[in-house]
């Protein structure tokens, strides 16, 4: 600020205190500079910063003023209008208004050193001008244009890939040869997404192509691209085998099993069962059941589904029969009882030996493989009880074999938790 500004400044503080009906001052409290970017480091600037910062003598409200900014190249006569701002001040007001110079903003200008002049308005009325001969800050100033920057790129995909009910994240990426920062925005977005930038994501409900389109900025230039977004869902692939075997007068189980691609959770769906084989309570991959002593070979049918695509096959179990293996004898001859069953901690296995003889009970899965060995030795003529335990054992259906040195019994028992 020049000497003869600062006087009228001071007169202006005076006034203040005087008469409160002294006609307005204005005058400039300062001009300065803030920022700057100088691409090449040559120490010309493609864009600066210049802060205006206007006061008036007296404290009654707010005043709206227009600043008319000028330059001119060093020793050049004529000045040439540069732009214009609006903006208000307030009484010891000390937050200048910013007027941006250079590229991006509305003009940028070619390499050279400036002087630059500032008119400052109330509507139509000229109150003051400042310029190079009354700050320094306004004289000499070094801009060149801003033709280096270039616009940014953007390097995030441009075709994604989405899964049916998995969430998709996209996050948008772009490069920027300046070192400028780059603000990602989206346009156009399906409805199933939302973004907060740099991200945008969502979970698809269907299948079917769907775009977007990204755009990056760097304050000054921009890049923008459609992404396209291709929501599929594939198929469940049923993996449990479709060839089984089954034991006359044995328990029968059957755990279906499937792949999916995409990852997703699978139900499965049993029909055409036959009359002695259920979907245990509490299950929803089983069946099990006591095959009939004449049963002949059947089958079922297994739909494996995602909710959306869902795959069938049919499992067909083939009745073995070996006279060898199987038993003549009655069950009650053993007594055999369990209880509780369900049971959830533990059970007890109870049944009679009306003879001495060698025995072994032994616990099986749904699936006919071998758990355990519950008890195994020879045994007097007695009743007995075998106790079970359920831990270590995830819940579902399972089967005890009682076996004598002629003959065995299998029978279910169901662990819940």
């Amino acid at each position: 600020m020049s000497l003869i500004q600062k006087f009228f400044y001071a007169i202006g503080l005076i006034a203040i205190c005087f008469s409160s009906s002294q006609a307005v001052i204005f005058l400039m409290r300062d001009v300065s500079w803030t920022g700057g970017i100088d691409l090449d480091n040559d120490g010309y600037l493609e864009t600066r910063k210049m802060l205006i910062d206007v006061d008036y003598t007296t404290c009654d409200g707010k005043y709206g003023v227009y600043a008319y900014v000028y330059y001119r190249l060093d020793g050049d006569p004529l000045w040439t209008w540069y732009d214009t701002d609006y903006f208000y001040i307030y009484c010891s007001d000390t937050d200048p208004d910013t007027m941006p110079i250079g590229y991006p903003n509305p003009k940028e200008l070619p390499l050279g050193i400036y002087d630059f002049r500032i008119e400052i308005y109330t509507g139509s009325t000229l109150q003051f001008t400042y310029d190079n001969f009354d700050d320094p800050d306004l004289n000499n100033q070094q801009f060149e244009a801003g033709g280096l920057n270039h616009p940014p790129v953007i390097t995030s995909p441009l075709e994604v890939t989405a899964v049916v009910n998995k969430l998709l994240t996209y996050t948008g990426t772009a490069t920027d040869q300046d070192g400028h920062t780059i603000f990602i925005t989206y346009r156009h977005w399906p409805s199933w997404t939302t973004w907060i930038a740099p991200d945008l994501f969502g979970t698809p409900e269907d299948t079917g192509d769907t775009s977007f389109m990204i755009v990056a900025y760097d304050g000054a230039l921009k890049d923008s691209a459609v992404v396209t977004v291709h929501v599929i869902n594939h198929n469940p692939q049923i993996t449990s085998p479709t060839q089984v075997t089954a034991i006359p007068a044995g328990p029968f189980g059957y755990r279906a099993a499937a792949a999916d691609p995409d990852s997703q959770s699978l139900y499965f769906i049993f029909s055409n069962l036959p009359s002695w084989l259920s979907q245990p309570q509490y299950t929803f991959d089983s069946v099990a059941g006591i095959v009939p002593a004449q049963a002949q070979d059947t089958f079922f049918v297994l739909t494996a589904s995602d909710g959306h695509l869902s795959t069938t096959d049919t499992v067909f179990i083939q009745i073995l029969r070996n006279p060898s293996i199987l038993s003549t004898d009655p069950m009650r001859s053993l007594a055999i009882t369990s209880v509780p069953n369900p049971f959830m901690g533990s059970a007890v296995i109870s049944f009679f030996l009306e003879q001495a003889q060698f025995i072994r009970i032994t616990l099986f899965d749904f699936q006919g493989k071998e758990l355990k060995v519950l008890f195994s030795g020879r045994s007097a003529a007695a009743a007995y009880s075998i106790p079970l335990e359920g831990a270590g054992l995830s819940a579902g259906i399972y089967y005890y074999k009682i076996q004598t040195e002629k003959n065995f019994w299998m029978k279910p028992i169901l662990l819940m938790r």
